[in-house]
């Protein structure tokens, strides 16, 4: 189940919390957490076969990771004495969980990977692929 609540208008963003409906305009989206909200997608496509980092040292390599498994990666702590990879898979946990908040089943782009090991993810239009990740 996902907190987002569907509307007609892409200028904003609802989820339902705690009984109460929250509404959040693509600035304050943007403000809240501090992600980028427009731009070319297309600056950020990526090779599908490319063997990432995160991907190779955390998800076995795996070309198709799903929510669940990051989230145990996660709740696992599997990034060991890596400072710099521990903020790395916060970062897509955070994206993956309260950004998107799809099912766990739900694959997570090797795209998103890519740009968070590559620094990258502070510049990607969030927002604008948010219903279509």
């Amino acid at each position: 189940m996902t907190l987002e609540i569907d509307q007609e208008n892409k200028d904003e963003f609802w989820l339902r919390a705690n009984g109460s409906n929250l509404c959040f305009t693509i600035v304050e989206f943007a403000l809240i957490t501090g992600l980028k909200c427009n731009g070319n997608e297309e600056d950020f496509a990526v090779d599908a076969t490319s063997n990432n980092r995160l991907l190779v040292d955390y998800f076995y390599g795996g070309k198709n990771v799903k929510k669940e498994h990051l989230i145990k990666c996660f709740d696992d702590k599997r990034w060991e004495s890596s400072d710099e990879d521990a903020v790395k898979v916060s970062i897509l946990y955070f994206i993956h969980n309260f950004i998107f908040s799809q099912q766990n089943d739900v694959p997570i782009p090797i795209r998103d990977f890519v740009i968070v090991d590559n620094g990258t993810y502070e510049q990607f239009l969030w927002e604008s692929c948010h219903s279509n990740p």
